[in-house]
């Protein structure tokens, strides 16, 4: 059991992750730790500037490399209409593989 003291340590943590979820997901990017780990473990799009992001506002990130992510919309193909009830073009997306850059953040 937390005493006082550890039980608003905690309370500002799960702040800190909630919002740092929110700021990483809207910027296109994942927290691949579970709520409370340290560090949290993040994958970032290749060219995505949420590790420079992160470092401007004093956070302590670091790359730890990078890897493979599927993701649903990876691959859009434009195609041409089969039949003539068909629209003239029309867009198709498919799952695929991005890189990500993985970093570690100690909150």
């Amino acid at each position: 059991m937390l005493d006082e003291r550890g039980q608003k340590v905690l309370a500002q943590r799960q702040r800190v992750f909630d919002t740092l979820v929110e700021f990483i997901a809207g910027e296109g990017g994942w927290i691949t730790s579970v709520r409370g780990a340290t560090p949290l473990a993040i994958q970032a799009p290749k060219d995505s500037e949420i590790k420079a992001q992160l470092a401007r506002l004093k956070y302590p990130v670091r790359s730890t490399g990078f890897a493979m992510r599927m993701v649903p919309h990876a691959i859009v193909n434009i195609e041409a209409g089969l039949h003539s009830s068909s629209p003239p073009l029309r867009t198709v997306s498919h799952a695929g593989l991005i890189e990500v850059e993985t970093l570690e953040l100690s909150i």
